[in-house]
């Protein structure tokens, strides 16, 4: 063990960098130049070759960088935590905020469970009134960076279930469910989730579990953490060993055994046939080339048989067709009927352009009909103007009068008023008595009035008052008559005025223009024009239908001659190759003639030629028959048989003798090896056997067991006296239990299940501390050594000196590297952590803010 890099040991980090993995794997370590092994720094030894100093120096790094939750237990609304930079901090908060929850939420990214729930159990962290839970752990391990996120949902039973589960390492996905992500937490870290929660993260009420645990469930634990089954597995790996080289001895005995017959002898014999068997195949293939060309000779006739009977068939079929004479004359008068059709159609075409030019020289048909339509219109708004005219003059005859009537109503109503007032001045006295009233001073005298008098008004004026009402109705019904007057007369204007002025516009628009009777005779013309024209369109439209029918049928003619020739050439095409006549291009009957009489005429010669080749066959196919009849006489000698394919069973012949030509010498090859096998494999199975015995339960792992547990004990045992002002330390017994030394009482040993209740704490937090500390360096599996360590236990039992060492325990723990996070509700100790994350309880969801002290 390189004392420098044991911390527990020397504060001194490794002066030398890790190397990189390649260089790791191909060399072995770190390169030691100048180890340390003592604290006085003195080198032991002086070295240039790579090799791992220690464990801590080349074993995994685990770090936590941030934290997400999402409906996770208290926090059911979005929170973020950030580590970063937070190397010692501490959770606070008032009873029941969540604090805890932030140490399950880790634990749980990582392992799908909680420590106060069980391995199991997943719904009771899905919040209250929430369906699903979220977590993310953002961590590093070894200078990677990796990302940890689980969902759970709850189901219809009430449980819940793992909707996501997965593992990034920067942008790549190494896990994608909830078993891969397991095993790869497995991995990376090295712990499982009993060693997690015992080494790195404490849960409330489980510090004591490993001090007071019985010993079989110590030793159980501990061998579990420091990964002693491995030499287990060694010793099961050496057993299987010895076994499987027993097993292998034995089979190599017995083959053997089946390998007695194998000789020189036996060898022998199959070369020999090999060799003759591979003579005959170079002779056989030979003759079946020569039979193969003589069997495509034979089959080069019949191709060619086929053909001359082809053309004997085609010979005897020429024979000019039926309607071929009738062709000419249909089309000669096919075509006459067009050339007549086309005739016909350029006259009409010329009497066509005659009409349209024609109706071309009258003026716009849509011109004269506006004029035509202006013309009518002018007669109309002269008719218009009268009327309005003579509507104008009487409304100003009714207008004058209704004025008249209107002034003599206001002078009639002015005189009215005029009396009504005289009569009131007159009367003055009784208009004053109606404004009286009983015990008010009087308006004219000033004295209180007593009784009211009484008296009527008089009738002069009242007659007087009813003139006046009917002068001023009489007024109000003169002034609305004239107002209607008015406003009729003013109409009678205006339509006046307007039907002038669209007279006005009709005559400009008709300026130039010729007479009604003018317009209409040109109107007339144009009419009679149209007629022509539309006439000579329907001769051209006929005409031209004329002359496609006949084209069609001069088409149609054509076509069939076409057909005709095509049937003619299709013909002597297929007696090409016998050299028919050339055609006559201009007289198809006279081509067919002249074909015909040649097919008769080559009948005779084809025949022949057709018997030749038939005796030609007959000579060649005897003598295939003659070549293969002596060359099965020769495989037969071999034992090799001629069949469809007699290359094939020659060749399979010399494959199955050189095989086991090929099998004896490995065979006898394989007698050698199996000799030499056996030597071996004994010497295999000695070590195996010896190797068993050593790593036995009660050998060397008992051995080793308790010395992880002494070196455990005394690790703890510093930090306890440090912490009970040097009153008690730890020792272990042989059965692994621990034991407490009491040096204020003379060095009395009593079992630590007699400290106190406080007591019982340090000692549990120096153990736990300690345990997480030299775990991963007494590992033997490669177990990760973790960065970081949590405490989630009451610090309140504590006294302030005690209190301040256990502070001073946590600081120096920190100072080392680690990330040391504690959950308390003392304020003295959390005001010593550079960073506290203060978790409080709003609104039903918790919320933490970081605060740097």
């Amino acid at each position: 063990m390189c004392a420098n890099c044991w911390r527990m040991r020397s504060r001194f980090a490794c002066p030398w960098p890790k190397p990189s993995r390649k260089q790791e794997e191909r060399n072995g370590g770190v390169l030691l130049k100048n180890c340390f092994t003592t604290t006085s720094k003195t080198p032991a030894h002086q070295t240039n070759r790579w090799r791992r100093c220690s464990t801590s120096c080349w074993r995994t790094r685990m770090r936590p960088e941030a934290l997400e939750l999402d409906g996770f237990t208290a926090f059911r609304e979005p929170t973020r935590v950030d580590f970063n930079d937070a190397d010692l901090f501490a959770f606070t908060g008032p009873t029941g905020a969540g604090k805890s929850s932030l140490i399950d939420a880790m634990v749980f990214a990582l392992y799908g469970s909680v420590p106060r729930l069980g391995e199991r159990a997943v719904a009771p962290v899905i919040s209250q009134g929430r369906q699903d839970a979220r977590v993310r752990l953002d961590f590093t391990l070894d200078g990677e960076s990796y990302t940890a996120v689980r969902v759970v949902q709850r189901t219809k039973g009430g449980g819940a279930s793992t909707k996501e589960a997965r593992l990034e390492r920067g942008d790549d996905v190494i896990a994608g469910n909830v078993g891969e992500l397991d095993d790869q937490i497995d991995r990376l870290i090295g712990l499982d989730f009993q060693q997690f929660t015992t080494c790195a993260v404490l849960p409330q009420g489980e510090f004591a579990r490993f001090l007071h645990a019985r010993p079989a469930e110590r030793q159980k634990l501990l061998t579990q953490l420091l990964g002693f089954a491995v030499y287990a597995a060694m010793r099961q790996r050496a057993v299987e060993k010895a076994a499987i080289g027993r097993d292998r001895m034995e089979v190599a005995e017995q083959r053997l055994e089946g390998l007695v017959d194998v000789n020189k002898k036996v060898e022998k014999a199959h070369a020999v046939r090999l060799k003759a068997l591979e003579q005959l195949q170079d002779e056989a293939g030979d003759e079946l080339a020569e039979i193969e060309g003589l069997k495509r000779d034979i089959d080069g006739i019949t191709p060619r048989r086929k053909e001359l009977a082809a053309q004997l068939k085609a010979l005897r079929a020429v024979r000019m067709p039926a309607d071929v004479p009738k062709l000419a004359s249909d089309l000669l008068a096919a075509v006459q009927a067009a050339d007549a059709a086309g005739q016909a159609l350029e006259l009409a075409k010329a009497t066509l352009e005659g009409a349209e030019a024609n109706r071309a020289a009258f003026p716009d048909r849509g011109e004269l009909e506006e004029q035509q339509r202006l013309h009518r219109v002018g007669d109309e708004l002269d008719r218009d103007l009268a009327q309005a005219q003579e509507k104008s003059c009487r409304e100003r005859e009714r207008a004058a009068q209704h004025q008249a009537a209107l002034d003599q109503a206001t002078a009639g109503a002015v005189a009215a008023r005029e009396s009504l007032e005289a009569a009131r001045r007159t009367h003055a006295a009784h208009e004053l008595r109606g404004h009286l009233v009983s015990g008010e001073s009087c308006p004219v005298c000033g004295q209180s009035v007593g009784a009211l008098p009484t008296g009527k008004k008089p009738s002069a004026l009242a007659e007087l008052e009813d003139a006046e009402q009917q002068a001023s109705t009489a007024l109000e019904t003169a002034r609305t008559a004239h107002q209607e007057s008015a406003t009729r007369l003013a109409a009678a204007n205006a339509i006046e005025s307007e039907v002038n002025v669209k007279l006005t516009e009709n005559a400009e628009a008709l300026a130039g223009a010729g007479s009604l009777d003018e317009i209409e005779d040109l109107l007339d013309q144009i009419a009679a024009a149209d007629r022509e024209q539309h006439e000579a369109k329907q001769r051209q439209d006929d005409l031209s239908q004329t002359l496609i029918d006949a084209l069609g049928k001069r088409q149609s003619v054509t076509q069939r001659l076409a057909e005709a020739w095509t049937t003619y050439n299709k013909v002597r095409d297929a007696l090409s190759a016998l050299a028919p006549p050339s055609a006559n291009t201009d007289d198809l009957p006279a081509s067919w003639l002249g074909l015909q009489n040649w097919a008769i005429s080559a009948i005779p010669e084809t025949t022949e030629k057709d018997d030749g080749l038939r005796e030609e066959a007959k000579r060649l196919g005897i003598e295939v028959e003659s070549r293969r009849d002596a060359l099965a006489t020769q495989l037969e000698v071999h034992e090799v048989a001629f069949d469809d394919d007699p290359l094939r069973n020659l060749l399979e012949a010399v494959t199955r003798t050189s095989i086991a030509l090929r099998e004896v010498q490995e065979k006898r090859k394989e007698k050698k090896r199996l000799r030499h096998e056996v030597k071996n494999t004994k010497s295999i199975v000695d070590v195996a056997d010896t190797l068993a015995k050593h790593l036995r339960a009660d050998g060397f792992e008992r051995w080793l067991l308790h010395e992880a547990f002494g070196r455990l004990a005394e690790s703890a045992s510093t930090l306890l006296l440090e912490l009970s002002n040097e009153q008690y330390a730890f020792r272990h017994n042989d059965r692994l239990e621990f034991e407490v030394v009491d040096h204020t009482n003379a060095g009395e040993v009593r079992s630590a299940r007699t400290l106190s209740g406080g007591e019982t704490f340090l000692a549990s937090l120096s153990l736990a501390l300690a345990l997480a500390d030299e775990v991963a360096d007494l590992a033997t599996d490669g177990t990760a050594r973790l960065e970081s360590i949590f405490l989630d236990e009451g610090f309140g039992t504590l006294d302030p000196d005690t209190l301040g060492k256990v502070d001073a325990a946590i600081q120096e723990l920190g100072s080392r590297g680690r990330v040391v996070g504690i959950v308390t509700h003392v304020a003295d100790l959390a005001e010593c952590m550079p960073v506290q994350f203060k978790v409080s309880k709003a609104s039903g969801s918790a919320s933490v803010e970081r605060v740097e002290t």
